[in-house]
């Protein structure tokens, strides 16, 4: 018997379909043959109540989990219109059954057969032809999945490898490693290697051919994911497709988003506008660095300080540090970077270390520290130290 609290309809689906070549296949006494298809009378019946669900759900939200193969769906569609009950069998004389109780049972499970396949005919022709709308909907599904399991992981894994690039330059290639590995593993996880996926094998000398094609397909030339083609591939695929080939899609997205982010902070699209720029220096100079003022070497003070802020920002760096200063997660590695200027100019005393603890109030701090080592050490380290000469 099927349980009744089964998770997946999916397999109640392939669980009837068996039983039912079972019964088809199998020779039973005459009491065996009735209880027999009793039971497959009574499972049928509550697959034709889950697929009734199936089709009102699915009409108005496509499912994410519950799939079949292709073969899967014309294989079940032909079994279940296959009469399950032999027309030549005859309850004996005087037995458990009469014939014409036995004839009802088999008008009973031959009913529910068609009803089963037209169901299921029903419901393929909905998962056939998806809107649009709601193919956006399933795959958003299936990216909040993702992102509840996975995306805060990947993120802090990625960003732990960015932020030890020490200038753009340095933080440029490794964007472009680590899109590359996230590009290799997309590809090396098989995600591309269904057959049906409207790219004929036949067009291409080699399967490599066939599986770039397939990936620039779904992804255009400028490297962002064509949307439209990437949701379509997944829900017509998702029978096929493992857990592991779509993490890996996802992560390469996010990947793809995490460069474009990057590049989009690093080369500012306009020049930051004169009042970003004070409010920017007015932050720094009465919230933030105050706090390192005990570390200024001698002939440096706040005055200092704030001239040499406001002259930062003038320059030509101001813009794209401005740009970070915008976005709330690289804040603290503006204030590290600028405090590592001040260091680089010889206007504040103490390691990278010493700063940190300084800046958090006597508490360790190693990604702090980080920051600052890389402020010394970026594209603007060169400006603090022709600066400093200049102040002299």
């Amino acid at each position: 018997m099927i349980r009744r609290d089964e998770k997946d309809k999916t397999n109640i689906l392939k669980a009837v379909n068996l039983q039912l070549k079972n019964l088809r296949e199998q020779r039973h006494t005459e009491s065996g043959e009735i209880f027999a298809i009793q039971a497959v009378l009574a499972d049928l019946q509550h697959a034709v109540s889950v697929c009734r669900t199936l089709k009102e759900e699915w009409t108005d939200r496509l499912p994410v989990n519950a799939f079949l193969t292709e073969d899967e769906w014309e294989e079940m569609a032909a079994d279940i219109l296959i009469p399950s009950a032999d027309a030549t069998y005859q309850p004996t004389e005087g037995g458990m059954m009469s014939a014409e109780a036995y004839g009802v049972l088999c008008a009973s499970l031959k009913s529910s057969q068609e009803e089963l396949a037209a169901l299921l005919t029903d419901i393929k022709e909905l998962l056939s032809h998806p809107a649009k709308e709601k193919l956006e909907a399933f795959y958003n599904d299936l990216l909040a999945d993702y992102e509840q399991k996975w995306k805060a992981k990947e993120q802090r894994k990625l960003w732990r490898k960015i932020r030890d690039a020490s200038d753009t330059e340095e933080k440029q290639e490794m964007l472009q490693t680590l899109t590359d590995e996230a590009r290799r593993t997309f590809l090396e996880s098989g995600f591309l290697n269904i057959k049906a996926n409207g790219l004929s094998p036949r067009k291409y000398k080699t399967e490599e051919e066939r599986v770039q094609a397939a990936y620039h397909s779904l992804v255009n030339a400028d490297g962002k994911p064509n949307l439209r083609a990437v949701r379509k591939y997944i829900f017509f695929h998702k029978a096929e497709l493992k857990d592991a080939q779509l993490k890996a899609w996802f992560h390469y997205d996010l990947m793809l988003k995490i460069v474009a982010e990057e590049m989009a902070y690093g080369r500012p699209d306009a020049e930051a506008s004169k009042d970003e720029l004070g409010e920017m220096a007015e932050a720094l100079k009465t919230l933030y660095l105050p706090r390192c003022y005990a570390l200024l070497a001698d002939g440096h003070d706040a005055a200092w300080v704030g001239t040499f802020v406001d002259d930062l920002l003038k320059s030509k760096h101001g813009s794209a540090l401005c740009a970070d200063w915008k976005v709330d997660k690289k804040r603290p590695q503006v204030v590290a970077t600028v405090l590592g200027l001040l260091v680089e100019a010889d206007a504040m005393k103490g390691s990278n270390a010493e700063v940190a603890r300084m800046y958090n109030k006597g508490n360790d701090d190693r990604t702090f520290a980080k920051y600052v080592g890389n402020g010394r050490r970026s594209d603007y380290a060169e400006w603090a130290t022709d600066y400093a000469m200049q102040a002299e």
